[in-house]
């Protein structure tokens, strides 16, 4: 990746943890301009969208950078978040699965599934997948807070607040 790029990247990457998605919009494009076969911009692009609410164009701008990487396991994680939000969740469980398969210590992944799997009413599952992301990264924030969530569906309520205290130092705004 070159200099102006990456220069480029980083700005957008404070540009989105600053909510300023019209800045964000306009480097992206430039970095675009400059290689049109960066899959990281795309998905980029996604995750702006997605933060707009705008779940359908996340989608497809998560598909395009599986059609210059099929191994890149981020997009596949990400595409099967906007699925989520779609509420389309059984295709969202397979392209997580195919993040899994690529990356099987992909963390994000695994509580992403588990998030889908609790919409189900799945909570077992989710449990379990929510554990695996855990015992891959245990300051994961959001894993906590997410078992938190099926924990409480489940009525397991001083096992919830346990959860939470975990979670809360770093709680994330956003899914990952």
């Amino acid at each position: 990746m070159s200099p102006k790029i990456l220069t480029l990247l980083i700005q957008v990457l404070e540009f989105l943890r600053d909510s300023n998605f019209e800045m964000t919009e306009i480097y992206l494009n430039q970095a675009l301009e400059l290689d049109s076969n960066n899959p990281y911009i795309y998905r980029l692009f996604g995750v702006l969208f997605a933060l707009r609410g705008k779940y359908l164009v996340a989608h497809e701008y998560f598909y395009k950078p599986l059609k210059i990487d099929l191994t890149y396991h981020e997009a596949w994680s990400n595409k099967g978040n906007a699925l989520y939000e779609l509420k389309r969740f059984d295709e969202a469980i397979v392209l997580h699965d195919k993040a899994l398969n690529l990356k099987p210590d992909y963390a994000e992944a695994w509580s992403n599934k588990g998030v889908t799997l609790n919409e189900l009413k799945r909570y077992d599952e989710a449990i379990v997948h929510y554990d695996q992301a855990l015992r891959l990264k245990p300051e994961y924030a959001e894993a906590w807070s997410n078992m938190g969530n099926t924990l409480q569906a489940l009525k397991c309520y001083y096992e919830t607040l346990v959860h939470y205290k975990f979670a809360s130092p770093q709680l994330p705004t956003h899914h990952a």
